[in-house]
């Protein structure tokens, strides 16, 4: 059985060792540093994953989850949105573009990696 592959799109260098430190050992993590490389990264190799940022440079986050409702991009990707944004209409515009969970950051990783572990499992029993 292979590992998960995670696309993870995030602007901040932070963020991104943080995730590829606590999620590296157990899924294959790729990454994306803006809405654009997403798309096109969705289109090219579509991931069994992906945790996505909302505030990113240019194309945001909901762009991204249009561009893949629109294009039919990775639709049977699951979608983790992990952002800053804690306002409750973010989780249900996100919802209503088709993310299948919401993390507000800061998290501890390890909750991270357990909405992911649980949706990877409950789509691959679908």
């Amino acid at each position: 059985m292979h590992a998960p592959d995670v696309l993870i799109v995030d602007h901040d260098p932070d963020v991104r060792a943080m995730l590829q430190y606590a999620l590296g050992g157990e899924f294959n993590v790729r990454f994306a540093s803006n809405g654009t490389d997403a798309i096109a990264q969705l289109a090219t190799n579509p991931p069994d994953a992906m945790i996505l940022d909302v505030l990113l440079p240019g194309v945001d986050g909901y762009d991204v989850l249009e561009a893949r409702r629109e294009r039919g991009l990775a639709p049977h990707a699951q979608v983790i949105m992990f952002t800053a944004q804690a306002d409750p209409r973010d989780l249900v515009r996100s919802r209503g573009l088709g993310a299948d969970a919401f993390v507000s950051k800061p998290t501890d990783p390890e909750r991270l990696a357990a909405t992911l572990r649980a949706h990877l499992a409950a789509a691959a029993g679908a």
